[in-house]
């Protein structure tokens, strides 16, 4: 950063200077943790004078999010001009970690975490959930084949997949050097266009393992994080609030503080419960006959756990971005923990035959995305239902997009 600060600073570009430093801040210290103050001090500017740029935190927050979704979509923009849909999902996936190659070599600002987006500004007529949907609508556009052109619940779910995928990578890709980052965009593709199931295996149709116990009736700590998950979900770790969370339940605020210490301590025990539904979905998948059928066993019961919601949802990985620096980092490294886990389910499908011998560790993780996407979809989409989770969005993220 201090490189490109100084590159910056010497073109006159303090605008520009002040954004790079607000994605910065933004991604270090998390949406609660992101102030004015922090920004002013990293370009070496007083709080008053990063005014005249900015009048206050939310716009400078607005304006760095902006930024970043301008430059994604411009990504898809470009290529978008090649012929296949295989040729221009592999140019954008490509070009994106060329991006992240210029930025972690210090040649490229950094890219704004899309983590707690709404945070923002929550209204749907937003100028950031906007250019969020303008993107989204580049991203389709890579998709479109003579099969799929009137399908386009479809591409939505192929093009949220590629955002999650490609979005998240942030939270693993510093396990390799940036000049790797190519073949990793190799590796991605490979599974992207031929899943990780062996040729000739077949999608599984039986039903998923049942996850989690049955809701109780009384109030109990694990009532609050359900409800709490749910509206985390929702409205990002700032709508949450405790006096909703106890509306929720038909409780007063101090039952609330009798279970849990403060709304950080509330995040916390959220993911841990959702990481245990986790390490429970490869506990019941484990008697599957092979790795491919357990690895398709452990995501399908989450999905179906999550989109059912009779005994509470998984939280959002994009809540991270709520915490403050030493938590993010535990639960981001939760999650490389988890995604070990799945690799190590893949590479047993790989020594039986059921599984292709793909990078373990990248499919991990994209299937983490897979599972994260089910509760975004209908939600951009606006039309709860619309996706059957199995065959619309777990079948090709594990079988490999039909494009």
């Amino acid at each position: 950063m201090a490189k490109l600060a100084a590159q910056r600073a010497a073109g006159n570009d303090r605008r520009a200077e002040i954004i790079a430093a607000a994605a910065e801040v933004w991604n270090a210290q998390g949406a609660n943790g992101f102030t004015v103050a922090a920004v002013a001090r990293l370009v070496g500017l007083h709080p008053v004078s990063l005014g005249h740029y900015f009048r206050t935190r939310d716009e400078l927050a607005a304006e760095c999010m902006l930024e970043t979704i301008a430059r994604l979509t411009a990504l898809a923009g470009d290529a978008a001009r090649r012929p296949t849909a295989r040729a221009r999902v592999a140019a954008y996936v490509h070009g994106y970690f060329e991006i992240r190659r210029r930025i972690d070599e210090g040649s490229e600002p950094p890219l704004a975490n899309f983590g707690e987006i709404r945070r923002i500004d929550p209204s749907p007529t937003s100028r950031v959930i906007a250019a969020f949907r303008g993107y989204l609508r580049a991203m389709m556009s890579l998709f479109v084949t003579p099969a799929n052109r009137s399908d386009r619940s479809a591409r939505v779910v192929y093009a949220r997949l590629v955002i999650e995928y490609t979005g998240w990578a942030f939270s693993w890709l510093g396990l390799y050097s940036p000049k790797e980052y190519a073949g990793v965009a190799d590796r991605m593709l490979d599974i992207m266009f031929g899943g990780v199931a062996a040729p000739g295996k077949p999608w599984p149709r039986q039903a998923p393992p049942i996850l989690g116990r049955a809701a109780q009736t009384r109030i109990s700590r694990e009532r609050f994080l359900i409800a709490a998950t749910e509206l985390i979900n929702n409205h990002g770790f700032n709508g949450a609030s405790i006096d909703s969370i106890a509306a929720s339940l038909n409780v007063t605020k101090g039952s609330f503080y009798h279970h849990l210490a403060d709304k950080e301590d509330l995040l916390l025990a959220c993911f841990e419960r959702t990481f245990a539904l986790n390490l429970e979905a490869l506990e019941k998948a484990a008697d599957a006959p092979d790795g491919w059928r357990r690895l398709q066993a452990a995501i399908a019961a989450l999905i179906v756990y999550h989109a059912r919601g009779d005994n509470g949802r998984l939280l959002r990985m994009q809540a991270v971005a709520a915490l403050s620096g030493r938590n993010r980092e535990a639960m981001l490294q939760q999650y490389r923990d988890l995604a070990f886990r799945l690799a190590v389910v893949a590479c047993a499908g790989v020594a039986d035959g059921s599984v292709r011998p793909v990078d373990p560790f990248i499919a991990s993780q994209m299937l983490l995305c897979a599972l994260n996407c089910s509760f975004d979809l209908n939600h951009w989409m606006n039309r709860a239902g619309e996706v059957d989770l199995m065959d619309d969005l777990l079948r090709p993220a594990m079988m490999g997009f039909p494009i």
